[in-house]
């Protein structure tokens, strides 16, 4: 009795680490990650329009010239180091909206130039956020773009660096911090199109089949023990 005791405790022990090997499987399959952290930036980004689409800049505003019917903006944002149009100044790059009545000079450039403040979770202390400024601005042609911005607004600098631009933020200068995530996100094959109603294409059926396949094998294995 003792042996055959000691035998059936040992398969019931199998049993459960192969049953709880297969639920974490699932679990990782399903639910692959629960929470995710980035690591982001706080700061004023630039950016430059061509055709009336906003671009990030590739250079700073130091080493872009004023030309005459160019638009640059500025925005504050928190991201990571994927940058997409998302994150562009929320106003639409339209020169003649912001210069058309700017007299055109032979020795001037007029440059329109948007100033967008971003959204509160941006800060890290509560704030009002300003409405977005878009304005004209008229230096001498080939003048670095760094002119355009003071006669704009205020600016807080470091090292070169725009850090706060009227009073935002009130310190600091392209802060590090961590934003995250912590919605589970479910496999699920892709749907062509609204109308569409395959049920083998649908979550809870790749779900519920892959429960059965778990349990079949668990069971199979049983019995063969």
């Amino acid at each position: 009795m003792a042996i055959s005791y000691a035998s059936n405790s040992q398969g019931s022990r199998k049993y459960k680490a192969i049953l709880a090997s297969l639920c974490a499987t699932l679990v990782v399959v399903l639910f692959p990650s629960a929470v995710q952290a980035e690591t982001a930036w706080r700061y004023w980004s630039y950016w430059t329009a061509t055709d009336g689409t906003w671009q990030l800049a590739m250079t700073g505003a130091a080493d872009v010239e004023a030309v005459d019917g160019s638009v640059q903006g500025w925005r504050y944002i928190t991201a990571g180091l994927e940058i997409g149009e998302e994150f562009a100044p929320r106003s639409d790059a339209n020169f003649e909206a912001i210069c058309g009545d700017t007299p055109k000079s032979e020795t001037t450039a007029r440059v329109a130039v948007v100033v967008d403040f971003g959204d509160a979770s941006d800060y890290s202390e509560g704030v009002t956020i300003p409405e977005i400024i878009s304005e004209c601005v008229v230096v001498d042609s080939g003048s670095p773009s760094t002119l355009l911005l003071p006669d704009v607004v205020d600016l807080r600098e470091e090292a070169g660096l725009i850090c706060g631009v009227n009073g935002l933020p009130a310190s600091g200068c392209g802060e590090e911090v961590e934003i995250t995530t912590d919605e589970p996100t479910l496999i699920s094959a892709p749907v062509e199109n609204e109308t569409s109603s395959n049920i083998f294409e649908s979550p809870m059926f790749l779900i519920g089949l892959a429960i059965i396949l778990a349990l079949g094998a668990f069971f199979g294995l049983r019995k063969r023990n």
